[in-house]
């Protein structure tokens, strides 16, 4: 009888907090991020990523202008928006930008950017009592994007490569 309320309880308490875990445990394969839809179709890594268009971007810099007071310069804004990529990992080596690499491509799969990771300390999340290591990488895209475009973001490490496909807003 122990053996089962115990059981029980393990399982109650497991369900309950699986709603409770973050996005990039959960990994979602199509989701919207700052209005552009976002589509993985391999996805073998923790990582969360985003992409911010050229109109989200002047919205974020007005905003922050009015409130510094200050002036706004658009023309500081990248015209093809930027991909914010969040690589999580279980080490610290693992985690580091400088064994990743983001490539930009259109559907004819011409590549339109490739970035590699520079050398970075990585930053860490402690998540129901394990420790998740993460480092960012920012890729500014200074040409207007094709509707829609697909990143690949490739593990040196692992040799893995993750790929979405990305329809802005």
């Amino acid at each position: 009888m122990k053996r089962i309320f115990v059981l029980s309880l393990f399982i109650c308490i497991f369900i309950s907090s699986c709603g409770l875990l973050p996005n990039f445990i959960t990994r979602p394969t199509d989701y919207i991020s700052y209005g552009s839809r976002i589509q993985a179709d391999e996805y073998p890594h923790l990582l969360e990523l985003s992409y911010k268009t050229f109109s989200v971007l002047e919205g974020e810099g007005e905003k922050e202008a009015e409130i510094r007071r200050t002036n706004f310069d658009s023309e500081s804004v990248p015209d093809g928006g930027r991909i914010i990529l969040t690589v999580f990992a279980p080490t610290i080596d693992s985690a580091d930008a400088k064994f990743w690499e983001v490539r930009v491509e259109d559907l004819n799969g011409d590549i339109l950017k490739r970035k590699e990771g520079k050398p970075s300390i990585p930053e860490f999340v402690i998540v129901h009592g394990s420790t998740f290591w993460f480092s960012t990488i920012i890729v500014d895209m200074r040409e207007p994007m094709p509707e829609p475009f697909k990143v690949f973001v490739y593990d040196h490490i692992t040799k893995q490569q993750s790929s979405f496909l990305i329809t802005p807003a």
